[in-house]
């Protein structure tokens, strides 16, 4: 159901156009429904806290969380309300229904997921990582291009921190796998932002590091504003990091 795959007979009746399986004593399945892009927020929520856990929540989530893009016609910018996955339909609805619950969940918690998973790896999920000279691996240098709809938040595993830009969208972090994350924002943000802001919350306590700040800027309301297109943020390795945990 997280994916999507939950069936929406009454959903369909209210909101839909297609009875896809209206007599067959079969209910519809309808992909990609709002409950998918709803039920991952806590699902995500949670991964963020419990890394450590291991990455099959992460990898729910994020299905269900770019699904909901993909009701969104590319051609015209409707919207649909599901995706008709039985056999003889294999079609989108051409009512939008409830979609917008679902995008209400993509809209709050899209972003770049890089995770270092002990099977498979450094991973990253709605971005593109670039080792860096030096880096790579487990726990050396990385860049991180942000792919999802926004480019305002990120989260990187192995530190558990969640980057938060609140005016700004990013075009790249580079975490150097000691000591520092420099936070890059695209032109565009100069347009549109006075400052830059930026927020960082430590949100997995089994992941090491404290004292994250920006250096040389304020914190203004909870986030280090900056006329500059781009911060570093500094922080503190404490302690080793927990063992990651492979992806089920």
């Amino acid at each position: 159901p997280y994916h999507g795959g939950a069936r929406s007979w009454g959903d369909v009746g209210n909101n839909g156009k297609y009875l896809a399986t209206f007599g067959t004593g079969v209910q519809d399945r309808g992909q990609m429904h709002y409950r998918a892009g709803l039920n991952m927020i806590p699902l995500i929520e949670w991964y963020r806290r419990h890394p450590e856990e291991g990455a099959f929540l992460l990898e729910v989530a994020m299905g269900a969380m770019a699904g909901q893009l993909v009701n969104i016609d590319p051609a015209t910018g409707a919207t649909s309300m599901m995706y008709h996955a039985s056999p003889h339909m294999r079609a989108f609805d051409p009512h939008s229904g409830d979609y917008g619950l679902g995008f209400f969940g993509n809209a709050l918690e899209a972003g770049a997921y890089y995770v270092v998973d002990a099977a498979l790896g450094p991973l990253c999920f709605l971005c593109v990582a670039t080792p860096q000279e030096g880096g790579g691996g487990g726990g050396g240098g990385v860049a991180i291009e942000p792919r999802d709809a926004y480019r305002i938040s990120a989260y990187l595993e192995p530190l558990g921190l969640y980057v938060q830009s609140e005016c700004g969208r990013f075009s790249r972090l580079a975490y150097d796998g000691r000591q520092s994350v420099q936070v890059e924002f695209d032109a565009g943000s100069a347009q549109l932002c006075a400052v830059q802001r930026l927020k960082l919350t430590k949100q997995a306590l089994q992941r090491p590091g404290t004292g994250f700040a920006v250096r040389g800027a304020p914190l203004v309301r909870g986030a280090y504003e900056s006329a500059s297109l781009t911060m570093l943020v500094t922080f503190s390795l404490e302690g080793a990091a927990a063992a990651p945990v492979a992806a089920a």
